[in-house]
This record gives C-alpha cells, sequence and structure tokens, in this order.
C-alpha cells in the first residue's frame, strides 16, 4: 500500500508532535517542579537550546526513515520533479541545516513572543506548560521539513 508524500508528512508530523509533547512534556513537569520563577533571559536561553536540539535529532533520525519508505515503495513518487532547497545528502548535515534554521526562525519567533506576554520572566508550571507545547511544534515542524526535503530528493531522481 503505497501512500501519498502529502499524508505521510502530517502523519509524520503528528507522530512526532505527540512523541515530543509527551516526553518533553513529563520532563518539563518533573523538572522544573523544584524551581519558583524563570527570568527571561533563562526562558530564552532555553528556548533557542531545546528547539535546536529537538529540531536537530529529529531531523537526523527522519531521514532515514523516509528515504526508507521510497526504497521499499511505501511512498508513491510523483513524476514532475517539484522545485525546493537542495539539502545536502549526509543525514547530519540535513540535520544541523534543518536544526540551525529553526532555531533561528522559530526559536526567535518564540523567544520574542515570550518577551512581549512576559517580560520579567515566568513561573515554573507556566513554563513547563509552554515547554510542553512548543517541544511538540518544534518535533512536528522538523519531521515536516525533513520528509519535504527527501521527498524532492526522490522527485528529483529519474523514475526508471
Amino acid at each position: 500500500a503505497t501512500v501519498e508524500p502529502k499524508k505521510y508528512i502530517k502523519d509524520q508530523a503528528i507522530a512526532s508532535f505527540i512523541v515530543n509533547l509527551v516526553l518533553n512534556g513529563a520532563i518539563a513537569f518533573c523538572a522544573y517542579s523544584f524551581f519558583k520563577k524563570f527570568s527571561y533571559y533563562e526562558v530564552a536561553k532555553d528556548i533557542l537550546i531545546t528547539v535546536f536540539v529537538i529540531t536537530f535529532l529529529t531531523s537526523w533520525i527522519m531521514v532515514g526513515s523516509a528515504r526508507n519508505e521510497y526504497k521499499k515503495g511505501n511512498l508513491t513518487r510523483h513524476p514532475a520533479a517539484r522545485r525546493g532547497l537542495r539539502l545536502p545528502k549526509a543525514p547530519i548535515l540535513r540535520g544541523l541545516l534543518i536544526g540551525i534554521a529553526c532555531t533561528i526562525i522559530w526559536g526567535g519567533i518564540l523567544s520574542g513572543l515570550v518577551y512581549l506576554i512576559s517580560p520579567a520572566g515566568m513561573g515554573n508550571w507556566a513554563y513547563a506548560f509552554l515547554k510542553t507545547l512548543y517541544t511538540g511544534v518544534s518535533g512536528a515542524l522538523a519531521s515536516a521539513l525533513t520528509v519535504l526535503g527527501v521527498v524532492n530528493d526522490e522527485n528529483r531522481k529519474p523514475n526508471l
């Protein structure tokens, strides 16, 4: 049974969202229960580091998984090549590039929004809840971008 790339991207993004939401949420709730409050500087630094780590690792792992789905014939290949960014073939380089881009764009936007909402910082439970949400979104974003990149790579190859 073959799957359209759009459905595969959606399914992988949802799965990555749930896994990152549950795992990082549990870690945040356990780890932050001992703190009372976080300054904006601590929150912004943690956001940028966390976004990079999650997007890098998710992307690095997803490259091999998506490529294997094409090799198995589980993903359909469209005859027309789509235009898109050409990313490095090596999974670690691709993960680094996606991780850096997501950190600058998604992490930067999120840090800015936190400053606008609460420039003095946040309480431990508020930040644990926020971290739970943004780690899930970070995982979904990295997963979707990675699979989209692999789909674009595979669509550039000639059909044999």
